[in-house]
């Protein structure tokens, strides 16, 4: 009888280690199974927000340009399908541009362009006489020379202009959303940022003057 009972216990010994054991590994793998769940929720709650925060900027881009004020200067972060059904016409030109060189999608990292317009007035005293020969050249600034020639009838204008243009593209972070004071904004407890990329254009020619201009990331 002692025998069968000490049989017993140790029976009862070996299925509790066993139980053990499993629970453990049960615990274990429950573990991993909610980390790689948080994971991939965390990973797809990050992408939206991403995703939220590219389309902010884009209109907050648009609203400049509607308003005329350049004053946003943001890159725009478009994607390859927005390129094709965007009403805006310089994007339609950038594409049709890129279809005519025939760039394919995947070798498309960013677009670029900027309008500009030359605007100086120079006033000139011609001779007296309008049957006389001149030349006469006109500089407005180091880099702009302007000649003006009369031979005969023939009246030639040459234009020598000489620009370098350079784009700067920098990244500054700043709050997704517009609030009055920091006191609102913590109110709201809204700390949230964006990191924003911008640009600069600088010409050396101070008669140069950009006009519109997109500058285009291509996000996938």
């Amino acid at each position: 009888m002692k025998t069968i009972l000490k049989q017993l216990i140790s029976y009862i010994g070996i299925g509790y280690t066993y139980i053990k054991q499993y629970l453990w590994v049960a615990i274990a793998v429950l573990v991993v199974s909610l980390a790689v769940t948080t994971k991939v929720l965390y990973d797809k709650v990050q992408k939206q927000d991403n995703e939220i925060g590219r389309l902010y900027s884009n209109v907050r881009q648009y609203e400049s340009l509607a308003a005329g004020t350049m004053a946003e200067n943001r890159v725009l972060e478009l994607k390859l399908g927005d390129l094709s059904h965007s009403n805006d016409s310089l994007v339609q030109s950038l594409d049709s541009t890129r279809k005519a060189l025939k760039i394919k999608d995947k070798q498309l990292k960013q677009l670029l362009s900027v309008s500009t317009a030359i605007n100086d007035t120079t006033d000139v005293v011609l001779p007296d006489s309008v049957n006389c020969d001149f030349t006469t050249e006109l500089k407005p600034n180091q880099l702009t020379t302007y000649k003006i020639s009369r031979v005969g009838n023939k009246l030639t204008h040459i234009a020598n202009i000489f620009n370098r243009q350079d784009l700067f593209v920098f990244t500054t972070k700043e709050y997704r959303r517009y609030y009055k004071n920091f006191i609102v904004r913590l109110f709201h407890l809204d700390f949230k940022r964006d990191e924003i990329n911008r640009y600069n254009i600088v010409n050396t020619n101070p008669s140069i003057t950009v006009l519109d201009t997109r500058v285009i990331n291509i996000v996938q």
